[in-house]
C-alpha cells in the first residue's frame, strides 16, 4: 500500500469520528480524533485517539457554501477552528491529495473538503501508544460485527 491509500485509509476508518483539536505544523501534525466507542475497545477509560501527519505539502479546507467563491482556507488555526466530523474520503487521482468530506457545526459553514497531502501518517491510541493499521482496521471490523 502506498502512502495515500495509507492516509486515505486511515481517514475513511475514523469515518464519523471528529477532530477536535491540533497540535503542530506543517512538519508534524497532530490531530486528536474523538472516537469513543472506538477507543474504549482499548481501554474502557479511553475516548480519543491521535493522528500525526508528518512533512505536510499540501493542507486546505474548502468550505461547500463558498466553492463558487474559490475561498480556500490554508492556515492551520482557521482550519481547524472548529470541530471537523469526518465523512467520506476521496483519493485524487491526478495528485497525491486526499479530499475528507468534512462537517462542521457552525452557522456560517455547513462543510467542507478538508484536502491533505503529507508524506506518511502514524496513529496512536490515547496513551500515545502507536497502533498499526492493521490493527486500527481489526478494531474497526470487531465494533461492527459487535453492535
Amino acid at each position: 500500500m502506498n502512502h495515500k491509500d495509507k492516509i486515505a485509509t486511515v481517514f475513511s476508518l475514523f469515518n464519523n469520528a471528529s477532530i477536535v483539536e491540533v497540535q503542530g505544523d506543517l512538519a508534524y501534525l497532530k490531530l486528536k480524533i474523538a472516537c469513543q466507542n472506538l477507543a474504549q475497545m482499548i481501554q474502557p477509560n479511553f475516548l480519543y485517539f491521535y493522528i500525526t501527519l508528518n512533512h505536510i505539502e499540501y493542507i486546505a479546507l474548502v468550505p461547500w457554501a463558498t466553492k463558487k467563491n474559490n475561498i480556500v482556507l490554508q492556515d492551520i488555526n482557521t482550519i481547524f477552528q472548529n470541530i471537523l466530523a469526518i465523512g467520506e474520503v476521496l483519493v485524487m487521482d491526478e495528485s497525491d491529495i486526499i479530499s475528507i468530506k468534512c462537517y462542521i457545526n457552525n452557522r456560517e459553514i455547513e462543510g467542507g473538503d478538508l484536502n491533505i497531502q503529507c508524506q506518511d501518517i502514524q496513529i496512536a491510541d490515547e496513551e500515545n501508544n502507536s497502533i498499526s493499521l492493521n490493527d486500527l482496521a481489526y478494531l474497526v471490523k470487531q465494533y461492527w460485527q459487535n453492535i
